[in-house]
């Protein structure tokens, strides 16, 4: 369980909660051959998407609901089937410090279980009636799979375009970081500003994650791995802009042709590194955490329900939960 910067404290119920719930799908569905469900299940994520669900509730002063916990639930299924699917598309072998389904079993066995994530989050939210949910996360399932087929079709050949990027972000992350947003906060009250923050919040964790992905520190993940998969990211693109028109044959003819060995991957960083695209993406990270700071302050300047300690309050549980985002290393 992750705690950012001490913000899971006034939701450490809540969150003792949805792992009773979570427990209570993997006995529900633990008939599937070879423990499989629970061989993925039972990996102990970090609980990201659960999280910035209570956390969203929080935030928009939502007092926590059974459909508060429904959509908690229904987030992280949805967020494990789309692993398994990717590290099918990535031909990942290790995910969690565990062998992938695909590695383990093969192929067709992590497609037809994460499908079987993906009908189980569904059907949740049918049986307990949560229509507006299904709605929510339906849609959001939609834009996971064409985030994901956009990515596939740009990463064919080198191509470093941020509008391309952004469009790819917002679909296969921003998009259920979104979601999670809107489902914790008021479903009755049809505020926008649910879905924008947290579609602002999905794409700086996104950016975040990209320049991780260059760290050399003990982050739980494979370090290039966006690299060797030949996905372009913002780090990347930011330098790849500042390169000449010679270094940019050169950077292309290298990232088209690399093999992935020691040298090609470290001749990449070094390239990416003299250009400072780490620190220009993380320019962008400051202004994404700027947007959603000041969509957060519309919010609270349209609460009339709250004074001004209780805004204040709030504002500052807000503020140190994007610090936490950007300087975390996980």
């Amino acid at each position: 369980m992750i705690d950012f910067i001490g913000t899971t404290i006034s939701i450490k119920k809540d969150l003792d909660h949805f792992e009773k719930l979570f427990d209570d799908i993997k006995k529900r569905y633990n008939y599937l051959p070879d423990n499989l469900l629970n061989y993925i299940l039972d990996t102990n994520g970090k609980r990201v998407r659960p999280l910035l669900v209570y956390l969203s509730s929080y935030f928009f002063g939502h007092p926590t609901s059974e459909s508060t916990h429904t959509a908690a639930l229904i987030a992280e299924l949805i967020h494990i089937a789309s692993l398994l699917h990717d590290d099918v598309i990535d031909n990942a072998i290790i995910r969690r410090q565990q062998e992938t389904v695909n590695s383990k079993w093969d192929n067709k066995t992590a497609i037809l279980l994460g499908d079987f994530i993906f009908s189980i989050s569904m059907k949740i939210a049918a049986e307990k009636r949560e229509y507006e949910l299904f709605d929510i996360f339906s849609k959001t399932v939609i834009d996971l799979s064409e985030g994901e087929i956009l990515e596939i079709e740009y990463s064919k050949s080198f191509t470093a375009d941020k509008e391309k990027y952004f469009k790819v972000i917002n679909l296969k992350t921003a998009s259920l970081i979104s979601a999670c947003f809107k489902a914790g906060g008021n479903l009755k009250n049809n505020n926008s500003l649910y879905a924008e923050i947290g579609l602002l919040i999905g794409i700086l964790f996104q950016i975040k994650d990209d320049i991780i992905d260059f760290s050399t520190d003990k982050t739980g993940k494979e370090n290039c791995k966006d690299i060797k998969e030949k996905k372009v990211t913002l780090p990347i693109i930011c330098a790849y802009e500042k390169m000449n028109n010679i270094e940019k044959q050169e950077f292309e003819q290298l990232w088209n042709n690399s093999n992935n060995s020691i040298y090609e991957i470290e001749t990449i960083k070094n390239k990416i590194d003299i250009r400072a695209g780490i620190a220009e993406a993380e320019n962008y990270l400051y202004d994404f955490a700027k947007k959603a700071s000041e969509k957060y302050n519309t919010f609270l300047e349209n609460k009339q329900s709250w004074n001004k300690t209780e805004k204040k309050k709030h504002e500052e549980v807000f503020q140190k939960f994007i610090l936490s985002l950007i300087k975390r290393s996980f």
